[in-house]
């Protein structure tokens, strides 16, 4: 399971050191987390889940963890503002805190926990926990459960935290999935737990605004630009500041839940790729173009020891290498920032080397290519621009006649 860890399109992903940890393997599964953690990257949000406070294993799985790569820490059994400012004292400013809200006494006292620390990022319900400290059993409904998540997302959007909610124990069953998506976001969660891997794409979709939604509160945001009043019709209804201030977190959450495009812009000498790039950058302009050739432009012209080699191999002729051209492009996404953010590369790959060379590097640091254009032009229409094609000597440019 953690190396499927390694392929989930998910927000986070939790590694427990807590009940899915028999007391003989503790020291065994610490190490085996640490490990995992130093090679694992990606977009994910990295938690920890480690013991309670109560139970005399905290501290020996902070000390495991004090060189891991990690970003939040998951204090369960938290039942007092007091655990979380223990917990804060314990590790670096910058680690985050989720606490686990599974007790009746936790319920009671999750407002003093909310507002206990600054590095306290989110409050999560741990439904089975908290049944067993009021002696019920957990129904198909969750009726008994109601009071409880209320109680805990209203506290954790109070103070600007993130709620989510609890697990679907019986994984296989879809439809139990779905119904507790349901209310869960209509309560205001802003996500749920998943036990399996199976359960991913049902809860994603069913805590992301549905396309309609957003096409509403986009068209509501724009007409409210236009408007400039306080009030105004929309749609055949009256809209006030509360009703755009849904609008515009709905617009919002789709746009931190759109995935980053890694892209390829590939096709013939001639198809038109500098054409459609310079479009697709000035139609969007959180994407990134990085031109192959631009680049090796730019390298000779800062005269770096790898634009001396370049100039030297095009003036007798000669194909830039494989390995080059990888170090080249990879370097480029690396120094630049660009693993989560969206980029197309133009005139790269040129060789099936340089495409497995780049989809391994991508995949092994958890930001796979995820979009290829194909631009897929007739031979003689590529013949008829090459013919009138002219180039800029001194700056590489291409002009078409």
């Amino acid at each position: 399971m953690l190396e499927k860890s390694r392929t989930l399109k998910v927000d986070s992903l939790t590694f427990d050191l807590e009940d899915s940890v028999s007391q003989s393997q503790k020291s065994l599964a610490r190490r085996t987390v640490v490990r995992h953690l130093q090679n694992l990257q990606g977009p994910q949000e990295k938690i920890v889940r480690i013991n309670a406070r109560s139970s005399g294993l905290a501290e020996d799985d902070l000390t495991a963890l004090k060189d891991a790569q990690f970003d939040t820490i998951m204090l369960p059994k938290v039942e007092s503002a007091e655990d979380i400012r223990w917990l804060a004292s314990q590790i670096p400013a910058d680690t985050r805190i989720i606490a686990l809200i599974e007790s009746a006494k936790a319920v009671i006292n999750v407002r003093e926990i909310a507002s206990s620390h600054k590095q306290l990022s989110g409050l999560v319900f741990a439904a089975e926990d908290f049944a067993a400290s009021m002696n019920i059993t957990r129904s198909a409904s969750l009726t008994e459960m109601t009071y409880a998540r209320q109680a805990i997302v209203t506290t954790a959007r109070a103070y600007g935290l993130a709620a989510i909610d609890l697990v679907c124990t019986t994984f296989k069953d879809t439809d139990a999935l779905v119904e507790e998506c349901k209310t869960g976001a209509a309560y205001g969660y802003t996500g749920k737990q998943a036990i399996h891997p199976s359960q991913v794409e049902t809860i994603q979709s069913m805590f992301s605004p549905s396309r309609e939604k957003v096409r509403w509160a986009k068209a509501l945001v724009q007409k409210a630009e236009q408007e400039q009043r306080g009030a105004f019709e929309f749609e055949g209804k009256m809209v006030d500041a509360p009703v755009l201030l849904a609008a515009k977190s709905i617009v919002k959450l789709h746009r931190e839940g759109i995935e980053p495009v890694r892209g390829l812009l590939i096709g013939a000498p001639g198809a038109g790729k500098g054409t459609q790039a310079k479009r697709i950058m000035k139609k969007y302009e959180d994407i990134c173009i990085l031109s192959s050739g631009d680049l090796l432009r730019d390298q000779m012209n800062r005269g770096t020891p790898l634009g001396l080699k370049v100039k030297q191999t095009i003036s007798t002729g000669g194909l830039i290498d494989d390995r080059t051209m990888c170090d080249l492009v990879i370097s480029t996404i690396t120094d630049r920032g660009l693993m989560d953010k969206s980029f197309f590369l133009d005139g790269f790959p040129r060789t099936v080397k340089q495409a497995e060379t780049l989809d391994e590097y991508l995949s092994r640091l958890g930001y796979p290519l995820n979009f290829v254009i194909n631009l897929d032009v007739p031979y003689r229409v590529i013949i008829d621009r090459i013919i009138d094609r002219w180039i800029h000597a001194p700056s590489g440019r291409t002009y078409n006649l």
